[in-house]
């Protein structure tokens, strides 16, 4: 019975990790697009850049991870 409690405690802080990982994402995405319209830049197509140079270099990272039948 403890042990289920444990799990879903560390369920639950998994989740909460993820949505503040989520949430710093955005708000770095918004902060970009300010700051590049802020000095008369295209705050979109900045925005848009950086979003999309972050995701194309996650993939990098997940690749040392295997899954048993990997191995």
């Amino acid at each position: 019975m403890e042990l289920e409690g444990f799990a879903y405690g560390f369920g639950l802080f998994s989740l909460l990790l993820g949505l503040a990982g989520l949430v710093l994402y955005i708000w770095s995405i918004i902060w970009v697009y300010r700051d590049a319209e802020s000095r008369g830049k295209s705050g979109l197509a900045v925005a848009l850049l950086v979003a999309l140079l972050f995701l194309a270099t996650q993939p990098a990272a997940l690749d040392d991870l295997q899954t048993p039948e990997q191995n």
